[in-house]
């Protein structure tokens, strides 16, 4: 099936599963919280929290009409990104492993962290560079406390979404990606992207097939990070998959599921 072809009743229905897996991710992470014993967990309960409301707010702008695809790509990215996180991060071969990656993310951040200290003080946002730099410490001595504490090797710094998304077969949706970062920063190509079609496209945009992108995003960030740790704790939670099953089946006759296209 091609995007030309896909009706806005579809995307309805492709919609409403989303939004029910959505709903039964979240119910899930209330469960996890109480099972939550690793370093880690609290960080990825986050994640998965951040996950679900930027997915439900995506759902919410489709009952406002087609023409709110494009805030429905900013909504969208993150989603996608969280999922690679969080799998990326629980698939590691082992428990110390998985720390490593952990503190990886922290490092990331405290870097990212420093950068804004030093920008916010060379405009004259002292006490916002005071917070930042703080918190980059803050991080830096976890790292440097859990590493002494558990004999462990450096921090693993994640991957960029790019290779995330080959190791997964998912480099059209990469594509997807990138096209979804112009709409986060108001670039000139988003404009063009919905407001100045093709000579070759008769019909105004946002259409129907519009909306496949970003439900295709929030449905891959729900769908690897509630595989990894519906994994991780097997053995103290149990969950009904049915919602997660529905909205695959679906996704996967609209769209071709394993290549999750992106145009």
């Amino acid at each position: 099936m091609t995007n030309a072809q896909i009706s806005e009743t579809q995307i309805e229905t492709l919609t409403t599963y989303t939004q029910a897996a959505l709903v039964w991710l979240e119910s899930c992470r209330l469960e996890w919280v109480s099972a939550a014993e690793a370093p880690y967990d609290e960080a990825i309960l986050r994640l998965l929290r951040l996950l679900t409301t930027n997915g439900m707010s995506a759902i919410a702008l489709a009952s406002n009409g087609l023409e709110q695809a494009p805030s429905a790509l900013v909504l969208g990215r993150p989603c996608l990104e969280i999922g690679l996180t969080v799998k990326w991060m629980l698939s590691a071969p082992d428990a110390q492993e998985v720390l490593r990656r952990w503190l990886g993310c922290h490092l990331e951040a405290a870097d990212w962290m420093e950068k804004v200290a030093k920008r916010s003080a060379d405009v004259g946002f002292q006490d916002q560079a005071d917070r930042w730099t703080s918190g980059a410490t803050r991080r830096n001595a976890l790292i440097a406390k859990v590493t002494s504490s558990l004999t462990l090797d450096g921090p693993i710094k994640r991957p960029d979404v790019a290779s995330l998304c080959r190791t997964e077969g998912l480099s059209r949706l990469y594509y997807g990606y990138q096209l979804s970062s112009q709409f986060v920063h108001g670039g000139i190509l988003a404009s063009e992207e919905f407001y100045a079609p093709m000579k070759d496209e008769p019909v105004e945009r946002p259409i129907a097939a519009d909306w496949l992108l970003p439900l295709s995003m929030i449905i891959w960030g729900v769908l690897f990070s509630s595989k990894a740790y519906t994994e991780h704790f097997a053995d103290k939670v149990e969950v009904d998959p049915l919602p997660l099953e529905r909205v695959t089946t679906f996704f996967n006759s609209i769209s071709g599921f394993h290549e999750a296209r992106a145009t």
